[in-house]
């Protein structure tokens, strides 16, 4: 077969998904035949197939309709109901998706959403809101449909909670519902079991995904949005639990009387430690003061060790304490010299931290920013959306992030 017939072969298909697009089955399979004979292709084999499977509606018969079958349809007149292989196009489409997602394994989350594992958090959320929607089984009657809907639910569960996605994108390939050896141990994926319409309703209602540890939890003094599909459309109640009120409750009524005995206590303990003597011994140094910008009162540069984080000190402050103290006569004038002091290796891992959640914040809110000036452009469901502008907006920088990728903390 010559390299000609391949081409002919290509633009058969795309021929045939054009009449796929318009309803029209039957041409859509014929083109897809002619493509075959041409030049044999997967795209072309799954496509045919996909074809075939689609049921086709029965005709709706009317009275006086075998003397008027033979007529010709009127100009104005949508698709006939006389082809036995014209279906709605939004149908077709949800069909195609269900299908889909139900062809891939269940843990194999990014295809489920059809993304790549390098997509940002917006992508997941855009992906999920679109096939929520064609899969939600209030809202077509596909077959499978269901269970489509579990599977992109669970996909969003995982990869919408950054902390989940982060331990499957370490282990891709291990399955998220096993338990590892042990009764102690459990998969790193293991989220309490959550339904489909309470990740429906937090993701399009609000709610509180992602509060607590694992999965989905409630504040108990926030309020939960939950979403109905009714013949008034879309509608949002607003409630707070019965659980979490009682629990507020209960909690305020258990600390009111430790409330009430709290200046007794207090009285009593300074009483008692200003009994002891050198009680100031008992306590150790506090930490030397740092910044992570010079000035004048930390003018003196250091270095950690691990990460290699600038911070500054006051020179003077910091060569009374006892860490530095702790660090041998030779190694002192150094600007890094963590490795060669305990005391200070333990100092700068505490500098580290806060360095890396100041930049974790950071990063958090410029990639925040262009979420939501991304989300002004995107349209109503992609209706109407400004995708150059979107595509410059998700190209623009994020020197917080950027900086937590140097360090190895942040991988996409």
């Amino acid at each position: 077969m010559s390299e000609s017939n391949k081409e002919e072969a290509l633009k058969c298909i795309a021929v045939a998904k054009r009449h796929q697009n318009n309803g029209n089955i039957e041409s859509a399979i014929r083109f897809c035949n002619k493509s075959l004979s041409l030049y044999e292709t997967k795209e072309a084999k799954e496509l045919l197939l996909e074809l075939e499977e689609i049921p086709a509606p029965t005709p709706s018969s009317t009275p006086g309709s075998a003397s008027t079958s033979s007529s010709t349809p009127s100009p104005t007149a949508g698709p006939s109901t006389t082809d036995n292989h014209t279906v709605p196009k939004d149908r077709m489409e949800r069909v195609r998706v269900v299908r889909r997602i139900r062809a891939c394994k269940p843990h194999a989350y990014y295809e489920i959403l059809g993304l790549e594992s390098s997509c940002s958090e917006h992508d997941i959320k855009r992906a999920f809101r679109k096939l929520a929607i064609m899969t939600h089984p209030d809202k077509t009657d596909v077959e499978g449909a269901a269970e489509a809907f579990k599977m992109v639910s669970k996909a969003w569960q995982i990869l919408g909670d950054p902390a989940q996605r982060a331990r499957y994108d370490a282990a891709p390939h291990a399955d998220p519902t096993s338990r590892f050896s042990g009764d102690s141990e459990r998969s790193p994926f293991e989220t309490r079991e959550v339904s489909p319409e309470e990740v429906f309703n937090m993701f399009f209602g609000g709610g509180a995904p992602f509060a607590g540890t694992g999965g989905f939890g409630v504040d108990p003094f926030v309020l939960v949005f939950t979403a109905t599909f009714g013949p008034n459309g879309f509608q949002r109640t607003y409630t707070r639990p019965a659980a979490a009120q009682g629990n507020a409750q209960q909690h305020a009524r258990s600390i009111s009387p430790l409330l009430q005995a709290l200046p007794l206590i207090l009285l009593f303990a300074i009483s008692f430690l200003g009994s002891l003597p050198n009680i100031a011994s008992l306590f150790s140094a506090p930490d030397p003061g740092y910044s992570f910008t010079p000035s004048r009162a930390y003018s003196s540069e250091r270095i950690t060790s691990d990460y290699k984080v600038p911070y500054y000190v006051d020179n003077a402050e910091f060569e009374r304490h006892p860490i530095y103290q702790s660090i041998p006569a030779a190694s002192r004038p150094l600007k890094q010299a963590g490795a060669s002091s305990y005391k200070l290796h333990v100092f700068e891992q505490l500098v580290e931290r806060t360095y890396v959640d100041t930049v974790r914040n950071g990063c958090s809110r410029e990639l925040e920013d262009k979420r939501r000036r991304m989300e002004q452009h995107e349209g109503f469901f992609g209706i109407g959306a400004d995708w150059q502008k979107i595509e410059q907006i998700k190209g623009e920088s994020t020197p917080s992030c950027q900086k937590l990728r140097d360090m190895g903390l942040l991988r996409y």
